[in-house]
């Protein structure tokens, strides 16, 4: 997989389905190597390791993006809020 890459890095990432932080479980399940590209948020397992996404967000989709660093007591923690999938 080939990205055009706007900007990466590490983030600790919330479970998706728990709505809970990790805080229990080794450092590398907690953290995902975060990608934006022009139309897409990516996050990935591994560093630089563009294969098999664990989550593929559309930017379009993106209803709102905004700061969570009061909610959640963690410096440059942000939300994604998406859009409903039209059935």
């Amino acid at each position: 997989m080939t990205l055009e890459v706007v900007r990466e890095g590490w983030l600790y990432k919330q479970s998706k389905y728990l709505k809970e932080w990790r805080k229990y479980v080794a450092l590398r399940t907690l953290r995902r190597w975060f990608v934006i590209t022009p139309t897409r948020f990516y996050t990935f397992k591994e560093c630089k390791k563009y294969e098999k996404p664990t989550e593929t967000i559309e930017i379009v989709q993106c209803k709102t993006i905004k700061s969570a660093e009061d909610e959640t007591n963690r410096k440059f923690a942000f939300v994604i809020k998406q859009r409903p999938n039209p059935t």
